[in-house]
């Protein structure tokens, strides 16, 4: 919501009423400023109508049922090597949780996932694309979701063109790859603490070169960062991941060719 202050400088409070909770924003407004004040990541635990209030206004919505998952199906592959779940839904679309030990937070620390893939699908040019929710509203958390791409997604461990673009609620969007032919992600790009959701998530391979983007609307794309990657197959395996946590996919898609825009 935009809101304007009237008066002078000093600290206002926002509240948001919604799904029989109230949550509520500080925001430090100078004279006659106006701010834009987001809520996100709000608690709703019944599907329906419901209805959002701030102050005297007021806004009419429906939360939709949560989708009906079913087994990973042909021509996508599956595999969790850590407890968790993994259901394909109707379309291109996966709801994917993974668990482990905190003291292995981080994917160079431990090559555990769950992981929908398809195989060798991605060419020397080529662009993988989802969009990524956050259904179980993690917060300030480590875990790790994304697109992961290397050259066979079922054998963790192995070296070989292993590279993911990551979105995590800690530490925003970066990317990930394996420099030394270890088996295990060694590198990554700047971190830029905040991940926006929902949003889309694409990875650009031109040859040996990865570059990494996010976006708010799937059209408008904000560059992550971009990576030299060895010993990549000229048909890698591709698809989405997470890592000590849970995430919903949709839109999922690769296209060879012309980068996808």
């Amino acid at each position: 919501m935009t809101v304007e202050n009237p008066g002078a400088e000093g600290l206002g409070e926002v509240s948001l009423a919604t799904g029989g909770h109230t949550e509520s924003r500080n925001v430090l407004l100078k004279a006659g400023e106006t701010a834009k004040v987001t809520f996100t990541d709000l608690s709703i635990a019944k599907d329906g109508s419901q209805r959002a209030q701030a102050g005297s206004l007021t806004k009419d919505f429906t939360v939709l049922p949560k989708p009906a998952g079913h087994a990973v199906s042909a021509p996508y592959l599956s595999i969790n090597n850590a407890e968790g779940r993994m259901e394909q839904l109707d379309g291109a679309g996966f709801y994917i949780t993974a668990a482990g030990d905190i003291a292995q937070c981080c994917l160079y620390r431990a090559d555990t996932y769950g992981a929908a893939y398809r195989k060798a699908i991605l060419s020397r040019n080529g662009s993988v694309v989802t969009r990524v929710e956050n259904p179980d509203l993690h917060a300030a958390w480590a875990g790790e979701i994304g697109i992961m791409v290397r050259n066979d997604i079922s054998k963790p461990g192995e070296p070989g063109g292993y590279v993911v673009l990551t979105a995590s609620p800690s530490s925003g969007y970066y990317m990930q790859w394996d420099s030394s032919a270890t088996g295990r992600v060694d590198k990554h790009s700047e971190m830029d603490g905040y991940t926006y959701w929902p949003g889309w998530m694409k990875l650009d391979r031109k040859g040996n070169t990865f570059i990494g983007y996010y976006s708010k609307n799937g059209s408008d794309w904000v560059k992550v960062g971009e990576a030299e990657v060895g010993g990549a197959n000229d048909m890698q395996d591709a698809g989405v991941f997470t890592h000590l946590s849970s995430a919903r996919f949709t839109d999922f898609k690769v296209e060879n060719g012309t980068p996808l825009k």
